[in-house]
Formats: C-alpha cells, structure tokens, sequence
C-alpha cells in the first residue's frame, strides 16, 4: 500500500512536469515574429531580383505604412493603396482595388525591408530601406 501511494505520487508529479514544459514550450513558438511599428514609415526599393533567373529588375517601386493599418504603394507611374495586417512572418496588402498580395518578410526591422513575393509563376525577391 505504501508503495502504491508512493507510485501515485510519483506520476502525479511526472505529470505537472509534462504539463509545464508543454506551457513553456508552447509559449515559446507563439512568439511576434516582425513588429508592425517597423513597418511603418516610407520605404524605397534598392534590390529587386528574379533569383531563379538572375535577373535583377529595375522597375521603381516606393511603399508607405501608416500606423492606422493603411498602406501605399507606387509601382513605377502606377499607384495603389489599401489595408495591411502581419501575420507571423507574412505580410497581406489588401488594395481597394480588391487586388491582394501575400508577402513573405525575410527581414524587418527600423531600416530594413526584405520579401518573397510570387509574380508570374515565380519568385521574386525585394529589398527596401527605409527614406
């Protein structure tokens, strides 16, 4: 009977453990992955590439992040603007045009701006600073 009291407290005690570094665990992987408040501000394209190909665009492309959720953009004599959101380490631009892109971010912080986006049956990837 000892014994039995003995293995009951045992797995009792295994399990509170199992449960807390699940908790911990979890809570880990739930981190923000790019804060918002990076993106926002004025951003100009430096480097716009076609990596399977190796080819390097030269269109001009400028992006304008409001904290109000609104973004611009303006792709060589063309301009368009909606609503963005982030989403772990996704970017959806929402353009009142009803038009929508999903942004892979690379890289986001204070200055820095990289994505995959997914043009005409490939990747394309683009690397802005901030003005």
């Amino acid at each position: 009977m000892f014994y039995e009291i003995l293995v009951k407290k045992i797995q009792r005690v295994c399990n509170i453990f199992v449960i807390a570094v699940t908790l911990v665990a979890s809570s880990c992987s739930s981190k923000e992955y790019f804060k918002v408040r990076d993106l926002e501000g004025n951003w100009k394209v430096v480097k716009w590439e076609v990596p399977s190909i190796g080819y390097l665009r030269e269109d001009r492309m400028e992006m304008t992040f409001e904290s109000t959720g609104h973004y611009e953009t303006q792709f060589m004599e063309e301009f368009d603007k909606g609503v963005y959101k982030i989403k772990k380490d996704t970017l959806y631009l929402n353009a009142a045009s009803n038009r929508a892109q999903k942004l892979k971010i690379l890289k986001l912080n204070f200055d820095t701006l990289a994505f995959q986006v997914f043009r005409n049956n490939t990747i394309e990837q683009v690397l802005l600073f901030k003005k």
